[in-house]
C-alpha cells in the first residue's frame, strides 16, 4: 500500500516488490498473490491487474501491475518478483 499511497515511489513509472518464498510450492504462492490482489482492486486503485510479464525481467515468476498513486495523477507499475527460498525436500537449516 506504500507505492499506493505514493509513500514509495512518488511520480515513478517503476517500483518493485520482492516475494521470499519459503513455503513450496512457488506455483502455489503467485496465485494467492493474484487471488488477494483481485480482492482488493479498489482498495489499490488497480488499472491493469497482477499478471506474468518478463519484459522487464526474465526471472520465471515475474508478474506487474499497475496502480494510481494517491494525490497524484501518476500511474506505477509494480514489478512483482518471486523468489524461491524454499529448501530443497529433506534438507534442515542445521544440515551442512
Amino acid at each position: 500500500m506504500r507505492f499506493v499511497a505514493a509513500r514509495y515511489g512518488r511520480g515513478h513509472d517503476y517500483g518493485i516488490m520482492i516475494g521470499y518464498v519459503v513455503v513450496p510450492p512457488v506455483s502455489g504462492a503467485v496465485p494467492r498473490v493474484g487471488e488477494a490482489m483481485d480482492k482488493r482492486k479498489e482498495k489499490t486503485r488497480e488499472q491493469t491487474c497482477f499478471t506474468s510479464n518478463d519484459i522487464l525481467c526474465s526471472h520465471p515468476n515475474t508478474h506487474i501491475s499497475s496502480h494510481m498513486q494517491e494525490g497524484t495523477n501518476s500511474c506505477i507499475n509494480l514489478v512483482h518478483v518471486f523468489l524461491d527460498f524454499c529448501l530443497a525436500q529433506g534438507n534442515s537449516l542445521s544440515e551442512n
